[in-house]
C-alpha cells in the first residue's frame, strides 16, 4: 500500500500483532522503517491463554510476563513505537467473551470474592510505560561477547 502513491497518503502507519513471531523475523519491522521511515508502526494486539487444551488464566505466571517483556523490548529494539495489550481486565475464565476466545488479562477479577488480581505482566507493562515516556529514543547498543545471551 506504501508503494501505491494514491494510497499512501492517507496512511500514516501500521498496526501489527505478534502472532506470527514465530515464523516472521523482527528484522522485517526494521526493513519495514528502512523503507518507510515517515510511517509509524504499532504493536496494537498481544494476548495469552488461547492455546487449546492448556490453561486460560494462569495466576501469577512469570513465564508469561517473561513473553510479553521479550517482546516489547523486541518491538522497540526494531522501530515499534508503541505497543498494546489485547485484554487489560478478564474474569478468572478468560472472559467475558462473546467468540469463546478465552484469554488471559493483566488483572483478573473474581467478582464472587470481590477481589482483583495484578498479575506479574500488569508490572511488566507499567514498568515500560513508566520508564519508556513518550518521546523517548531508541539508543542502540551492540556487544562483541559471543557467550552474552
Amino acid at each position: 500500500l506504501f508503494e501505491n502513491e494514491a494510497v499512501e497518503k492517507y496512511i500514516d502507519g501500521i498496526a501489527i500483532h505478534w502472532y506470527a513471531d514465530r515464523f516472521v523475523s523482527p528484522k522485517k519491522l526494521a526493513q519495514t522503517y528502512e523503507e518507510f521511515p515517515l510511517k509509524f508502526m504499532l504493536a496494537s494486539e498481544a494476548s495469552l491463554g488461547s492455546i487449546p487444551l492448556l490453561p486460560h488464566v494462569v495466576l501469577g505466571s512469570w513465564s508469561r510476563a517473561e513473553r510479553y517483556a521479550f517482546d516489547i523490548m523486541e518491538d522497540l529494539n526494531n522501530y515499534v513505537g508503541g505497543w498494546v495489550d489485547w485484554n487489560m481486565v478478564l474474569d478468572l475464565t478468560g472472559g467475558p467473551t462473546y467468540i469463546w476466545n478465552f484469554l488471559d488479562a493483566s488483572i483478573v477479577v473474581n467478582a464472587t470474592a470481590g477481589e482483583f488480581y495484578k498479575q506479574p505482566y500488569f508490572y511488566v507493562i507499567g514498568h515500560f510505560s513508566k520508564l519508556v515516556p513518550r518521546s523517548s529514543v531508541r539508543i542502540e547498543v551492540t556487544h562483541s561477547d559471543k557467550d552474552f545471551e
